[in-house]
Parts: structure tokens; sequence; C-alpha cells
């Protein structure tokens, strides 16, 4: 009698996780895959346009303007088609963040969907799953991004990795910022059901934009480490942010605009810290690891704040003292006084907001019918 009211709600959250997972997994080969088809396509179009005569008449009228422009498109600096591309990663990602705010000032078909969303997922709440993400929130916590940050920098800076220590430095610091600020511009109020309470705004979410600034630089930082392969950092990237997100929209603490948003800020602080990064391998020689003393002061640092972060995440607060008392008991004195209830909705709409089909309504008692029935 318990299993079975669960196990469509396991199965469909299981099989919702398994199915992103396989659809990470088929993006990043596609992408990996197709790379190299992508690549030589976009060397044959370009030697054609540079081959067509009035791109060779334009040339020659303008040698400045084309020598900046072929710079742009050097592929043996990364001041040019790599510059080129993050810039064009950069302000695709910049116009989608700003048609999220204009969508949410405006009051567009997504603040519906946030409500809904919100509603829908507050129906599924149990001990289990709350406690479940709670642990995966706790890797988005100020105190163990702020401890594996400050472990990664000094780690790397011991071994002469300046230009990987600055990418974690300011993917960290500037997402953190432009958070700080943008909840205090929109002012967004968490929704009424948040499980915990939180003393800052809601829109956006903190933990989703640090769930890309922080965990897309960690893995791109192994990547450039050669601890990983691209593919992994692909696929891991990705897969961190989509459940730390999740999270918080499990958990109630956010909407869904919220969480998206968040995403793009972070998405946002990514691109700088990996211009960052590579600018400075490229215009500065790299930095001889330490030796001695200094370099057993750095690793037993390291390993400390690596402990510490480990003990957030599994001796979460928030996790072991989760107070679940259930949904309230409610005795009615007649089975008409479920319709007549305010929070009874007797029109079922779509998660956008699209009216549906009426709820109909019929009760029964030890296989009987009751003499009640509302459609």
């Amino acid at each position: 009698t318990r299993l079975g009211p669960l196990a469509g709600r396991v199965a469909l959250g299981l099989g919702a996780i398994l199915l992103l997972v396989l659809g990470l997994v088929w993006l990043v080969r596609r992408i990996v895959g197709l790379w190299p088809f992508l690549r030589s396509v976009g060397e044959a179009v370009l030697r054609a346009l540079l081959e067509m005569p009035i791109t060779r008449i334009w040339i020659d009228r303008h040698p400045r303007a084309s020598a900046f422009i072929a710079g742009r498109f050097a592929t043996d600096v990364f001041t040019g088609l790599p510059v080129t591309v993050l810039a064009g990663v950069f302000l695709y990602v910049f116009g989608i963040w700003l048609g999220s705010v204009f969508d949410w000032l405006t009051a567009a078909p997504i603040v519906a969907v946030d409500i809904r969303v919100a509603n829908l997922l507050h129906a599924f709440w149990s001990p289990g799953l709350l406690r479940s993400a709670t642990w995966i929130t706790a890797l988005g916590d100020t105190r163990f991004v702020a401890a594996v940050t400050l472990a990664f920098v000094i780690a790397l800076a011991a071994r002469g990795r300046i230009a990987l220590a600055l990418a974690m430095g300011v993917a960290v610091a500037g997402n953190a910022v432009s958070v700080t600020v943008l909840k205090l511009i929109f002012q967004r109020e968490r929704p009424p059901f948040a499980y915990f309470t939180e003393s800052t705004n809601s829109f956006p979410s903190g933990h989703a934009a640090i769930s890309v600034a922080f965990w897309g630089t960690i893995f791109y930082v192994l990547w450039r480490a050669g601890l990983i392969r691209v593919a992994t950092a692909l696929l891991l990237a990705p897969l961190f942010a989509l459940m730390i997100g999740g999270s918080r929209l499990v958990l109630g603490q956010h909407y869904l605009s919220d969480v998206f948003n968040g995403w793009l800020v972070g998405a946002l602080w990514v691109v700088v810290a990996v211009v960052v990064a590579e600018w400075w391998r490229e215009t500065h020689p790299r930095t001889p690891p330490r030796q001695g003393a200094a370099k057993w002061l750095a690793g037993g640092v390291t390993l400390a704040l690596g402990l510490y972060a480990a003990s957030i995440v599994i001796f979460y607060d928030k996790a072991r003292n989760i107070p679940w008392q259930g949904p309230p008991q409610v005795t009615l004195n007649s089975p008409l006084e479920i319709v007549g209830a305010g929070d009874f909705d007797q029109q079922a709409e779509s998660v956008i907001g699209t009216p549906l089909e009426p709820v109909n309504l019929k009760l029964y008692q030890m296989g009987q019918s009751l003499p009640m029935s509302h459609a």
C-alpha cells in the first residue's frame, strides 16, 4: 500500500534523470564527432569568400580593415579565432539573458509557468526527495564553493598554473558580485512555500549561477590540466548545473525563471574566465612550480580545505534536520465541502495556463458510491 503510489513517481523521476543523462551523452558525442567536419566546412567557406573578386577588390581598397578582420580568424593565436568565437558566445548568451529579464519584467507566459511548475513540484514532496535535493544543493553552498575555490587557487598557483588559478578566481568572484547586485536590483520574493528560509531575493538564482560558473570552470581547469578529456568536461559541466538548479526547484527555493536566468549569468562568467586564462597563458611565461616548504605548505592547506568542503556536504545541516510532518489532516463535515473549498480548482490547466478539461470528482467508501458526484 505504501510502495504502490510511490512507484510511479519514483520511476518517473529516475526515468527523467536517465533520459537527461543519455541526452547529454548523445549531444556531447555529436559535438565532438562533428567538430572536425564543421571546422573543415568553415575553412572551405572562408577560402571561397576570400577568392571572390569583390572580396579581393575590397581587401585591396581597405588594407587595415581587412588585416584586422583577418586577424580575428587567425588560428595560430588565441586573440584570433578563439577570441572571436568566445565573443560570439558571450554576446549570444547575453542576448538570451536580456530576453529572460524582459520576459520576467513584462509578465510573459514564463511567469505563469513559474507558478505552475512550483506548485507541481511541491505536490511531489517527500522526506527522501527533500533530503536528496538538499544534499545536491549543498554542492552550490557558499561555504563549499569558497573552500573548493581557494583550494584550487592555492594548488594551481603552487604548480605554476597561474592562468588556471585566475580562471577560478575570476569566475567565482565575478559571479558572486553579479548575482548579489542583480538580486538587489530586481527584488523578487521567494516562492511562498520555500522549504528553507533564505534572506536573499529570488531572481536570479545564486545556486544556479554558481552551478555553471563554479563547476563549469572546474571542469575547464581539469581539462586544461590534462586530468580529463574534453568530452568528459562537456558532459559533466551541464549535468552538475542541471542537478543543482533542479534541486532549487524541488526545494521550492526558486522559480523556473530564476534558475534559468542564473544559469545564463554563470555561463557569461565561464566565458570571461576562459578568455582571461587563455590570454594569460599566451602572454605570460609559465611560472615554475613551488619547491620545498612552500610546496608542502600549499599541499597541506589544499588538503585541509578539501576535507572541510567534503564535511560541509556530508554533514550538511539542512539535510540532517528535515522536519517533515506531511500534509495536514483536514476534517470535513460533508463531502460538499471539498467542492466548496477555496483552494479546489474545478478547471484543469496545462503548465502554461491553457484551460483543459473540467475536473470530475466522485467519492467512494467501502466500495459504495456516496450520494454525491460533481463534474
